[in-house]
């Protein structure tokens, strides 16, 4: 069992964390659209989010199908980080 040095009061042995100033922020403006537009995804489109409705989307089905095609060749161009991300840019 560890105890506290007898110099040091217990509220200063516990580190910095309790020490450190909380930053106060302003809260913000709520942003309201004067009109809401929905828009329905097309097979072009890649949903985000987790579940099934974006999973067995088509798009998402295509997208996952295309890194899947290129992962060899991402994977071949080495420690080159200029070409790695021209080759993800394109996907």
């Amino acid at each position: 069992e560890y105890t506290f040095p007898a110099s040091l009061p217990a509220s200063e042995s516990q580190g910095s964390a309790t020490s450190k100033k909380q930053r106060v922020r302003k809260p913000r403006q709520k942003v309201i659209p004067m009109e809401k537009v929905y828009v329905t995804p097309t097979e072009n489109d890649v949903l985000l989010g987790r579940g099934g409705r974006s999973n067995h989307h088509i798009g998402n089905k295509r997208y996952r199908e295309e890194v899947k095609n290129l992962r060899t060749w991402y994977l071949s161009i080495g420690d080159n980080k200029e070409e790695k991300t021209e080759l993800s840019q394109c996907l």
